[in-house]
This record gives structure tokens, sequence and C-alpha cells, in this order.
């Protein structure tokens, strides 16, 4: 999968959880609605990458560039392109941004961004966003 290079529409559902909160975008950086957005370590938004220092901010409800200001949705499921590693086995288990447009299972990657709540379709997640996995047997 790519990073976003244009706006996208994404699946939403299990709104009515939701909350949205607004952040400035950081320097040199932008940022296309749909995209998985983190925040850097002054709190300005980037595209999720290699950094141990980011922390996964939420879905962008609008595009901006460096200075702009996104809105952003969390706590609520969106259905995300993901990488093959992701399976049926992945339901109920953290995932990770893998770029601003797709979710893989690997910790190594990026942030952790959600829980993969059902599999859609080959290549295809529900991720309940900002949420984490709770350990086995609990």
């Amino acid at each position: 999968m790519a990073a976003l290079s244009a706006d996208r529409i994404v699946r939403l559902k299990n709104i009515e959880g939701g909350k949205k909160q607004s952040a400035l975008v950081a320097s040199g950086v932008t940022i296309y609605k749909g995209g998985l957005c983190c925040y850097d370590a002054s709190g300005e938004l980037i595209v999720p990458a290699d950094s141990a220092s980011q922390k996964f901010a939420g879905l962008a409800l609008n595009g901006a560039v460096a200075g702009g200001r996104v809105e952003l949705y969390q706590h609520v499921e969106a259905l995300l392109p993901c990488e093959s590693d992701i399976t049926v086995a992945d339901v109920e288990t953290q995932v990770y941004c893998n770029d601003s447009g797709s979710v893989v299972s690997a910790a190594t990657v990026s942030a952790a961004c959600g829980v993969c709540k059902s599999i859609e379709a080959s290549g295809w997640a529900w991720v309940a966003l900002n949420e984490v996995a709770l350990p086995a047997n609990s």
C-alpha cells in the first residue's frame, strides 16, 4: 500500500460514540481527507512513519497543508485498506498505521491506531480507531 496522494472517502460506522478534535498540520506536511494522522513530539499533525515518537491522532475529515487545521475523527470504526498480513486471526488485536492510507499488524511499522474488528474482504478491515486491544483472557 502507499501513502495517500489525494483526498479519499472512508466508510465509517458506530459514529454515535465518536469524538471530533482538531489540530494544526506540521511544517512541510500535507494531510489528505480520509488519511490516518499522527502527532509529532510538538503535538502537530504528521503523516504516519516508522518512528517511536509518534502518537496516533485520528482520521482526517478534511485536508490541509502546513499551518492549516485538520478536524479528526476518533473512536469510530473505519473501513481501511490493510496489508496482506492482517487476517481473521487478527480480529480483536491491535493494528498499526502502515502509512496514511492503510493499516498493518506489525508493531514495528508506526503508531498503534486501533483494533481490528472484522475483515470485510481481502485487503479491507474494519478498525476501531483510537482503541486499545485487551490482553488475552481478559
